[in-house]
């Protein structure tokens, strides 16, 4: 038998060495590869920090706010976390960019699956004017907060407030010491310091707001009718047309809803399908390690930059969809600004 020789043995053994090393150096690759298919385009840390200064100033918000002397109309966005599940925009909470983003930061994302089936940030142009009874009594523009949970009102003295003033659209501020998402304008007229760019939570008074949705009946609707001011149009007959609501600032006409796109938080995040992302046990954000597994969309949530970044992300998508589906049009704004939430009184 043929013995081979040293420089035969180490080259034998140095192409086998390197046949066991492909496998392991592609399973690096793909994992990596994998792991950053979740990750989205653009690192939050390249951000620009937010600025105080970003926006009008308060001096220049208040010399260009006409709403001084009563009650006025406004149109700006709002947002809301949503499932898949449709349901009229009546009876129910909405936020400003950086209240939808606190919020899905600080209730949605940490569990898994996501809490309440979330799937998606809609975007929603609302026309809005209060009731003259509600300004008399308190000198402010928006209402008292109430919360809504599956269409109705959870709080004591919901219809207390709307037999005093009409069904009034609330606001008011979350704790900003949880996430540190800020507005770009001032939102909140009377503050302590780092509280005046503020994210704002809305709620938006329907028909029949004592009631579930599953429970509301026609009785209870008509003679509760809520403030959401209805276009003539109906669908039964096809008669009448879509667009002849009017915001008057009745007691039953303070606010009207236009959808004006919506994102996924699969497409926010960057997560290709979210069912396999929860299969390999991955978890977009943990609170206690302020990071996630397999995405670095929800790291950093007292980041100002990154925080910044995700609004933003938000804002262009959204802006992105609307522009393929209609074009540039006036119709929906890239941007409309944000209304100081004045509601400092109780009811």
């Amino acid at each position: 038998m043929e013995v081979p020789n040293a420089s035969a043995l180490s080259n034998n053994l140095g192409f086998g060495a390197l046949l066991l090393l492909v496998p392991v150096a592609f399973f690096l690759v793909m994992t990596k590869l994998h792991r950053g298919s979740y990750a989205p385009a653009t690192a939050p840390a390249a951000a620009p920090a937010y600025s105080a200064a970003a926006g009008a100033t308060y001096q220049e918000q208040l010399r260009s706010d006409p709403c001084d002397a009563g009650p006025c109309r406004r149109e700006f966005y709002m947002y809301r976390a949503q499932s898949d599940f449709n349901y009229p925009m009546q009876n129910v909470n909405t936020a400003s960019l950086a209240g939808v983003m606190w919020y899905l930061h600080n209730e949605i994302v940490q569990s898994v699956p996501r809490k309440y089936d979330v799937t998606r940030v809609m975007r929603l142009k609302v026309t809005m004017m209060n009731t003259q009874e509600w300004w008399t009594t308190h000198q402010s523009q928006f209402g008292a907060y109430v919360a809504f949970d599956m269409g109705h009102c959870t709080v004591p003295n919901c219809q207390h407030i709307w037999d005093t003033y009409g069904y009034i659209v609330g606001c008011q501020a979350p704790n900003t010491g949880v996430a540190n998402y800020r507005a770009d304008r001032r939102t909140m007229k009377e503050c302590n310091v780092g509280r005046c760019h503020a994210p704002i939570w809305y709620s938006l008074p329907g028909a029949c707001p004592q009631m579930r949705y599953d429970m509301k009946t026609p009785f209870c609707k008509q003679n509760y009718p809520g403030g959401f001011a209805f276009a003539s149009y109906n669908e039964t007959t096809g008669l009448g047309r879509r667009d002849d609501w009017e915001v008057t600032g009745g007691r039953t006409a303070t606010y009207h809803v236009d959808w004006a796109g919506e994102v996924t938080l699969d497409e926010l995040v960057g997560i290709y399908n979210y069912s396999d992302f929860m299969s390999q046990g991955y978890r977009e954000y943990d609170k206690v390690s302020d990071q996630g597994y397999g995405t670095t969309f929800w790291n950093g949530i007292h980041n100002e930059s990154a925080c910044r970044w995700r609004m933003n992300r938000l804002r262009d998508l959204l802006n992105q969809k609307i522009d393929t589906k209609y074009g540039t049009t006036s119709r929906f704004p890239r941007d409309l600004p944000e209304p100081m939430c004045d509601s400092g009184a109780s009811s």
